[in-house]
């Protein structure tokens, strides 16, 4: 027993009984001691942890992260896009800069740039489309297998994809469009694609030779006229087309004659008579004819009527680079259109085509809301450059109040005189002479549509060219 007992005490260490129960008193004591100091550290580090994550968040919130208002500079240009001096797009990610700002955030301003101020471009509308999609309210997304094919319902020669259902379907909604708003008359009218107006207005001018069978035919219109015309006439061929603009024809030429007429006129904004009523080949380019560019809708015309009648998406809502027009045309004009366009581009892209429907349909539903936000914000604008014309006998306001142009005419001063003046301030408007008026008057147009920053210093500038001239 007492080997056991001995042997028992060995395996505490070979300890005895006394020393044994100091022992496991100690350890005791010592136990409760480590327990004490774990649980101070494990204080302390949750403390510091707490500390920490505190500090963290307060950094996230004064930067921003928290309350989405970063102040990171490359976050800030998505927040605010670019710095509100430019777009961008999720396809390159980079900001792509309005006039007279540059940097990778287009956060760099230059004051002594010169301003482009006659454009045609509808920066403006862009506006109400970024509010759209900040709100995720508009979005056209087109997955990778989105019709690959050619477009037809025919086996054989395509068509210019105006065969196809899917473009029978827009050409009925954009029907439905123009009826509500009351612009042209629908009655036994098709509905003819194009990239934009330009490609539709060529192809009408080679259209009308061969259903006249003249060659070419004489394209007039009247004076101030879009300098887009003569180019579309030479994109035509002079076989099929010479261009007579503001000229006189003979009497002797008046059945080669096709008449184009811009409703409202492009640089002036009103609405002229045809000089040749009794030509019944004849074109109205109606594409700025919508109710975003007149104070009222008691102020259009109302609904008109001809063989042929161009629109596009430019004016219609501001989606220029889509490249989209369409021409309401009768019957045998829109055969003879649709040869013209087959036989030279095959086909338009159905990617195209797609945007159309969503924003067509947009505007079916929720068309007088944009053109109340455009007008209001022309009409603005307006009354900016109005004032300033009140106060100057230098120059006088010869189109119609709520275009997207301002046509001025430069009082006594050629065109060269007037250029010499408005360009002294750095801004560069299209001059008289590109829409046929004689170098001897001085004329300039505007452009309403800027983007907000460049129309401040267009406003800017041009109050002190009136201010040197009224000095």
């Amino acid at each position: 027993m007492e080997t056991m007992e001995t042997s028992s005490f060995k395996g505490d260490y070979g300890l005895a009984g006394n020393d044994k129960t100091a022992l496991l008193t100690s350890k005791s004591n010592s136990s409760d001691g480590a327990s004490r100091r774990n649980k101070l550290y494990l204080m302390i580090i949750l403390v510091l942890g707490a500390i920490v994550i505190t500090l963290g968040f307060l950094n996230l919130y004064q930067a921003g992260y928290l309350d989405g208002s970063s102040s990171d500079d490359s976050d800030a240009s998505t927040d605010v896009v670019c710095n509100g001096h430019g777009s961008k797009y999720d396809d390159t990610n980079l900001c792509e800069c309005i006039q007279c700002w540059s940097g990778p955030n287009c956060e760099t301003e230059s004051e002594s740039c010169y301003i482009s101020a006659g454009s045609g471009q509808p920066f403006l509308f862009l506006e109400f489309w970024d509010k759209m999609a900040a709100n995720g309210e508009m979005e056209v997304y087109t997955p990778i297998n989105y019709r690959v094919p050619y477009q037809s319902n025919t086996i054989g020669p395509f068509r210019a994809d105006q065969n196809s259902s899917f473009a029978q379907q827009l050409a009925q909604l954009i029907r439905r469009v123009h009826i509500k708003y009351g612009n042209v008359n629908m009655t036994n009218k098709h509905i003819v694609f194009g990239m934009g107006a330009s490609q539709l207005q060529t192809a009408s001018m080679v259209a009308y030779s061969k259903l006249k069978n003249e060659y070419p035919i004489l394209l007039f219109d009247q004076l101030p006229y879009y300098f887009g015309y003569p180019t579309r006439c030479r994109g035509a061929s002079s076989y099929h087309c010479e261009w007579y603009g503001g000229q006189e024809i003979n009497e002797s030429e008046i059945d080669r004659i096709v008449e184009i007429v811009t409703i409202p006129n492009n640089p002036d904004g009103w609405a002229p008579q045809r000089i040749y009523p009794e030509v019944d080949t004849y074109a109205l380019d109606l594409v700025y004819y919508w109710p975003h560019f007149y104070q009222s809708n008691d102020e259009m015309e109302g609904m008109y009527d001809a063989p042929l009648s161009y629109f596009s998406f430019t004016k219609f809502t501001g989606h220029a680079a889509s490249r989209f027009g369409w021409a309401v045309a009768d019957p045998s004009v829109a055969s003879a259109m649709r040869s013209e366009i087959s036989a030279n581009l095959l086909a338009l892209s159905v990617d195209n085509f797609r945007r159309a429907w969503t924003i067509f349909s947009f505007i079916e539903e929720r068309g007088d809301e944009y053109f109340g936000y455009i007008r209001d914000r022309l009409k603005e604008r307006w009354d900016e450059l109005l004032e300033i014309l009140d106060d100057t006998n230098a120059y006088e306001l010869e189109g119609r109040v709520g275009s997207q142009y301002a046509w001025l005419r430069c009082v006594n001063k050629t065109n060269s005189q007037c250029q010499s003046a408005i360009r002294a301030k750095n801004i560069n408007p299209y001059w008289g002479t590109s829409f046929g008026i004689p170098s001897s008057e001085g004329y300039a147009r505007f452009n309403l549509a800027e983007y907000e920053d460049t129309w401040q210093r267009i406003i800017k500038a041009f109050r002190e060219v009136v201010d040197d001239e009224d000095f």
